[in-house]
């Protein structure tokens, strides 16, 4: 069994170590996961081991954070979740989220989603939280409003989507939460 940072909900999370790059290597390389990230060339597995050796485990200073989901009841992995673009200052962080296919349209990615804010309202003190997704990734933008986030403006014509050969706009969402400096 892995040493969890945090659980919620049947979701444990635990930092990345150097074994999990094969599953951060599925998840960068992933066919619909680079329709939509805006990466032009795919990941090695030798960058990606770097990475996880290279980990710092300071999410302040590095301003991000990824962490791996595991299911509780069998201790295997159904995720990755990201926090970027940390800002200490503002308390805001960017949400980012992926499941393994084996473990889709099961509820994993709610459960990922809220695991990860409810650790970071309670150990990094972050309150609002952002998500973008593609206009035309429907089932991304459901699942970010199961997850309560709320639509709050959109770039437009601002990502090139392969399901539809064309540009799409760009949706900006935020999941509302109280201030506590108020």
């Amino acid at each position: 069994m892995a040493s969890y940072i945090y659980q919620h909900n049947g979701i444990a999370l635990k930092a990345l170590e150097p074994d999990d790059t094969s599953l951060v290597y599925e998840a960068e390389n992933d066919p619909l996961n680079l329709a939509y990230n805006g990466f032009t060339a795919p990941y090695s597995a030798r960058q990606l081991l770097e990475y996880a050796l290279s980990y710092s485990a300071d999410p302040v200073a590095d301003r991000q954070l990824r962490l791996i989901g595991i299911d509780i009841a069998d201790d295997t992995p159904v995720g990755i979740i990201d926090l970027t673009d940390i800002d200490m200052r503002s308390l805001t962080a960017i949400v980012g989220v992926y499941v393994f296919p084996d473990r889709r349209r099961q509820g994993w990615s709610v459960k990922l989603i809220e695991a990860a804010v409810e650790y970071a309202k309670s150990v990094l003190r972050i309150n609002r939280f952002a998500a973008k997704a593609a206009a035309d990734n429907e089932a991304s933008i459901r699942m970010l409003h199961r997850a309560g986030f709320v639509e709050i403006g959109r770039f437009t014509d601002w990502l090139y989507s392969p399901a539809t050969a064309r540009n799409v706009d760009l949706l900006l969402m935020q999941k509302p939460a109280s201030d506590p400096r108020k």
